[in-house]
């Protein structure tokens, strides 16, 4: 099923998106969770954040909504690229600006649940869209530094490439196995070079197991988080969903391997849960 038509029926209250939350992950910790709802699988447009808000958000107006956005790509200040959703919504509250954490580069779930319950409180009627960053890296649960020139894009705002770079990018993200893949990233990060998004880091510098676990941890902290919310509002009728979903390592011969390109259609990234939560 099409997640896009879904959202555009408005049939929600609340509208939970945990950025870069993959279905199958979702699916297993869910019943720890919500144990009387069963997630479905949809199809997102897209495989990163931009991409998603060029597609479901832009387009349309949601003078009835008000977007409470943990992710700089969906603000009320500037375009970001040629992705604009100023004038959109009621109203945008720039959480990822008011609400951020230098040291870990992100919004915590629970600050951004915070935030939400008291405009929810404030606007009562109206609908809410409450963007989550997590389970996106950076990881909560880990003490290696995850910093990096572009702690939640992974650096492709804004910049142009040559075709020499832009085929160097294609050979060592697409054509490199995961083993090679991983030992150029660890080089370059021990030399001090970008890598990337935390993602990225913590691919060249974890096993997969910890990875895929440090991802988990994520999505526990904002499972955590979004039940409290929901809590507060049982008469609300609540939609957890994502915008997209990860590349956890999954692919070990050719094709990207870590994080969410953009344009990129594997079902590791547009598979994303749909749960329907009543408070």
């Amino acid at each position: 099923m099409l997640q896009t038509p879904l959202i555009l029926r408005k049939d929600w209250d609340i509208l939970i998106i945990l950025d870069a939350c993959r279905y199958d992950y979702f699916r297993d910790l869910n019943s720890k969770y919500f144990p009387n709802a069963v997630p479905m699988k949809v199809i997102s447009p897209a495989s990163n954040t931009y991409e998603w808000a060029k597609k479901v958000l832009e387009p349309h107006i949601w003078s009835d909504v008000v977007y409470v956005s943990a992710n700089p790509w969906i603000n009320s200040k500037i375009p970001v690229k040629d992705l604009d959703v100023r004038g959109k919504f009621f109203r945008i509250y720039d959480a990822w600006l008011y609400n951020w954490d230098d040291k870990k580069n992100t919004v915590w779930p629970d600050e951004l649940t915070d935030v939400a319950i008291r405009l929810i409180n404030k606007y009562k009627d109206k609908k809410f869209i409450i963007h989550y960053i997590q389970p996106h890296a950076p990881y909560l649960s880990l003490d290696i530094e995850q910093s990096s020139p572009f702690p939640l894009t992974g650096g492709d705002i804004g910049n142009k490439k040559t075709t020499l770079q832009r085929l160097e990018d294609f050979v060592v993200y697409k054509l490199l196995p995961r083993p090679l893949f991983k030992a150029f990233l660890k080089w370059r990060y021990s030399k001090g070079l970008p890598i990337g998004g935390p993602e990225f880091v913590a691919f060249a510098n974890l096993s997969l197991d910890e990875w895929r676990e440090a991802y988990m941890k994520n999505l526990e902290i904002a499972l955590r988080s979004v039940r409290k919310l929901i809590s507060r509002f049982n008469y609300k009728n609540v939609i957890i969903t994502a915008d997209h979903g990860e590349l956890l390592g999954d692919r070990f011969w050719f094709g990207y391997k870590v994080g969410h390109p953009a344009f990129v259609y594997y079902k590791e990234l547009v598979e994303v849960p749909w749960l329907e939560v009543k408070g």
